[in-house]
């Protein structure tokens, strides 16, 4: 048989517009392309979350002697609510809550947003993607996040001199990132975030309520390059394949620490300027050693230069 190439995608069960969304993943204007190279294509929208299913179908056209693709596409459902928790005998209880709206049009969109609450744990944030698939399909995505740490001593009862929070955390962040892919196995993704994170806290275990905290804050910028390649067959408890993440950050910011009643320190408040250059890499790997036994591998290193 002859080399078999397709020269057209009909798009059938859709919009007009998520028509146009749907064939710029598959093939280009006035291309002409073979039957491999549209199976990677084809699967990698096949996995595209906005997309429920796909029925292909092959058609010959006997004038030119190529193919026409004629596929019927389902959307997924545009909004996705997820409820959960943690609820246990000790007070670190937590309920989450998060919704998803995905869009399919001549650009795909997916709003997300999330919340944990708790005693312990709390945190809101949200991020908004857009997809658009040229020669070299990106995703550029914004996002912001809140969270906040209580490390309390426990409940108090009627007759306990309540204190405050031994130790509490919080941290918010923003950023925006850049995707592409890279095959069908790996992508490469460049981010920049701005971030506060704010720490109050007691230098001994004997304080009053009337003691006043430590506080140390630190707001920083993080410039990153992520690369991720696997071929797992699992999400988690992989038996197959493999995958490698590679990480390289830059991270500068400046820290402003200010003692209080229970700090040795007398000193007023000082403020410090930070550069960090991290490194980090994993590696994980397995093997099929018969039908019922297979050996698996984990290789992980961080290495933090101070700049």
């Amino acid at each position: 048989m002859k080399p078999i190439y397709f020269e057209e995608v009909i798009v059938e069960g859709v919009t007009e517009n998520q028509a146009k969304y749907i064939k710029s993943a598959l093939i280009r204007k006035k291309e002409l392309i073979s039957l491999d190279e549209l199976q990677k294509r084809y699967f990698r929208l096949a996995e595209d979350e906005k997309v429920k299913n796909i029925y292909p179908l092959a058609q010959y056209n006997e004038v030119t002697g190529n193919y026409v693709l004629v596929i019927r596409v389902k959307p997924e459902k545009p909004f996705n609510i997820k409820f959960g928790g943690l609820f246990s005998s000790r007070p670190i209880n937590t309920a989450y809550l998060g919704m998803e709206y995905l869009r399919l049009n001549k650009f795909a969109f997916k709003l997300s947003a999330n919340s944990y609450f708790g005693k312990f744990y709390g945190s809101v944030g949200g991020r908004f993607d857009v997809e658009a698939n040229y020669s070299l399909p990106i995703k550029l995505g914004v996002y912001g996040y809140i969270s906040r740490w209580d490390f309390f001593k426990s409940f108090a009862t009627f007759f306990e001199d309540v204190k405050p929070s031994y130790i509490v955390e919080n941290e918010s962040y923003w950023g925006v990132d850049l995707q592409l892919p890279v095959s069908n196995f790996g992508k490469l993704s460049i981010s920049y975030e701005v971030g506060l994170t704010e720490n109050n806290y007691y230098q001994t275990e004997q304080f009053l309520a009337s003691d006043t905290a430590d506080a140390t804050n630190f707001e920083a910028q993080v410039i990153g390059v992520n690369y991720k390649q696997s071929t797992l067959n699992r999400k988690i408890y992989a038996t197959e394949g493999g995958l490698l993440h590679l990480q390289a950050n830059y991270i500068f910011g400046k820290e402003n620490s200010v003692p209080g009643s229970t700090s040795p320190l007398v000193s007023p408040a000082e403020n410090i300027n930070h550069v960090w250059y991290l490194f980090k890499g994993r590696l994980e790997q397995y093997f099929k050693l018969s039908k019922h036994i297979k050996l698996g591998g984990e290789m992980e290193g961080v290495l933090l230069v101070s700049g």
